[in-house]
């Protein structure tokens, strides 16, 4: 007892310290708990002097810690239990029921009496500063990740900027170099067809690039759609009629399934037309000499009944095709398809028209092409994205096509996905479109 009133005595000053203080001795027994940890625990000092910490917190007698309170209590040099693995080490709650996050330090104190040496425990309550560090650490992550996206988004424009500028200029070139040949009069009639036959063909293709870009100019700042009911069946006609020359060109068969039940849909004709008219031109362009390209048009069910369905791979497409009604043909596709595992993309409407429909039309484009690598296919419909800057060297054009296809199929409230196996195993590209019912339409109105 006497022991305890000298401590309170020799060591009264640490309750003027912003630190919790507690003085151990070599057995344990606590000759001192300051004022700090009172109002901490809410343990009084009463309660605490002369008990062992041992009983009341029975990690003391963990090794990790008798093992370093033993150096102290032989006046070794301070040891330190770090917040980031001693949290605790006199447990304390906040009002709003966390635990105070602690820093300890513990030092050598000389006893009162004799050659012993007492564990002076300084507590510092690092809270505060913890959840600051974090939230530090958090604004930094997020800022580095925004820095490498918008870096990563410059580099995909400047990469992008490079090929329009290649893209625009390519059909120049034979457009100035037949016009020059032109000026000279010294042509035959022969030579003067295929001039003009060059002339128009290039002039066609930049005025086609042009028209994409303003297309995406258009769609970012609103497009506006002439609503009508439109028969989609005359327009997959319609858009197939533009690419069959360019699918005889290179002996690629084409196959046609319409269903002539599917029903009417509500949109802009021309818009629907091309956005059938980009994934046919997409096949065509990817597909190579004497390989093959599907179309179909069928019915299917509402996209609730199929939820869960429409990112999976092979084998809930395959059903999903199976289910469509009313298809006429079932696609040939490799033997090998059955066993790769199917990659799909799919893009949900963010929708500016969405009728109340449970019934929907599907245009199917399937190619026996390049295909569309795992890696890739997550942003084949994205504006600015390139499989690579080679391929689109090697195949031309700007890679719009398919990012302008998916705007026009959403502002439709459609949906717009893509499948493929894999590199050279060809891709799907799937539409739906939901179907014009005139009566729901009317109790709309009225």
């Amino acid at each position: 007892m006497e022991q305890l009133q000298q401590a309170q005595q020799n060591f009264s000053i640490l309750d003027q310290v912003p630190l919790g203080a507690c003085i151990l001795r070599s057995d344990l027994t606590i000759l001192f708990w300051n004022s700090c940890l009172e109002e901490w625990t809410k343990l009084s000092r009463a309660e605490m002097l002369g008990t062992c910490i041992g009983d009341r917190y029975p990690h003391f007698r963990q090794t990790q810690y008798a093992n370093r309170l033993q150096q102290i209590f032989q006046g070794g040099p301070p040891t330190i239990f770090s917040s980031q693995l001693h949290k605790h080490v006199i447990p304390a709650s906040l009002p709003q029921g966390q635990m105070r996050i602690q820093h300890t330090t513990v030092t050598s104190l000389p006893a009162l009496e004799g050659d012993e040496f007492y564990a002076l425990l300084s507590i510092q309550d690092v809270t505060d500063l913890t959840f600051r560090v974090q939230e530090y650490r958090q604004m930094r992550d997020r800022a580095l990740a925004a820095q490498e996206t918008a870096e990563k988004a410059n580099r995909v424009k400047d990469e992008f900027l490079a090929i329009v500028s290649h893209e625009l200029r390519s059909p120049l070139n034979p457009i100035l170099g037949w016009s020059r040949l032109l000026r000279t009069n010294q042509l035959n009639s022969a030579t003067i067809d295929r001039a003009l036959d060059t002339i128009e063909r290039n002039a066609k293709l930049q005025a086609q690039l042009i028209e994409d870009l303003l297309d995406v100019s258009r769609i970012l700042r609103g497009l506006k759609l002439n609503w009508e009911i439109v028969d989609l069946a005359n327009t997959i006609t319609s858009a197939l009629d533009t690419v069959v020359l360019a699918a005889e060109a290179k002996s690629i068969q084409i196959g046609l399934s319409l269903n002539p039940s599917v029903g009417l849909v509500r949109g802009d004709s021309s818009r629907l037309q091309q956005v059938v008219w980009n994934l046919l031109s997409n096949a065509v362009k990817f597909t190579p000499s004497g390989g093959q390209i599907e179309i179909s048009l069928a019915r299917v069910g509402s996209r609730e009944q199929e939820a869960g369905s429409t990112k999976q791979g092979v084998g809930s497409r395959e059903k999903k095709a199976e289910g469509a009604e009313g298809e006429k043909t079932t696609l040939n596709q490799p033997s090998s398809r059955s066993v790769a595992p199917a990659f799909t993309v799919n893009h949900q409407p963010s929708t500016n028209y969405q009728l109340p429909t449970t019934n929907y039309a599907q245009i199917q484009v399937s190619d026996t092409g390049k295909g569309i690598s795992a890696d890739f296919l997550p942003y084949i419909f994205e504006y600015f994205r390139q499989a690579d800057s080679s391929m689109t060297r090697a195949y031309g054009g700007l890679g719009l096509g398919l990012a302008i296809a998916r705007q026009l199929v959403e502002l439709h409230g459609g949906t717009i996905w893509a499948d493929s196996h894999g590199e050279g195993m060809g891709a799907t590209f799937t539409v739906e479109l939901p179907i014009y019912e005139e009566s729901r339409e009317q109790g709309k109105e009225s």
